[in-house]
């Protein structure tokens, strides 16, 4: 189940990887994906329409949405990148480096 998982954190920043001294920023494309559905298709797609027609909990989707999820199965995402037609991940979400902290910055903060 493990190698199933994405370890994302809240909306735009928040997980610390310790190896490499970033912070890990995870956007999610997920309203525009809609918009752009909900324009060529013609109708309207609440979340619960959405959560209906691919089988996932309305939380679950809006954990993608709002990107507030600690992790994610890779079916969740499988389902929406089909949902939405794309074929790329980040197109639905995007993975997003922080610029690698100086060494002499981190240094200077474990010294105090």
């Amino acid at each position: 189940m493990l190698e199933d998982t994405y370890v994302l954190s809240n909306k735009f920043a928040s997980c610390y990887n310790e190896v490499e001294t970033r912070s890990i920023l995870i956007r999610s494309h997920f309203e525009d994906l809609r918009r752009y559905k909900e324009y060529r298709e013609r109708r309207t797609l609440p979340i619960r329409t959405i959560a209906a027609e691919t089988g996932l909990s309305q939380g679950a989707i809006l954990r993608v949405k709002n990107v507030t999820m600690e992790r994610i199965s890779l079916s969740t995402l499988a389902k929406l990148c089909r949902y939405f037609d794309v074929k790329s991940l980040r197109e639905l979400i995007e993975y997003v480096p922080d610029e690698v902290q100086p060494e002499s910055s981190a240094n200077d903060r474990a010294s105090k």
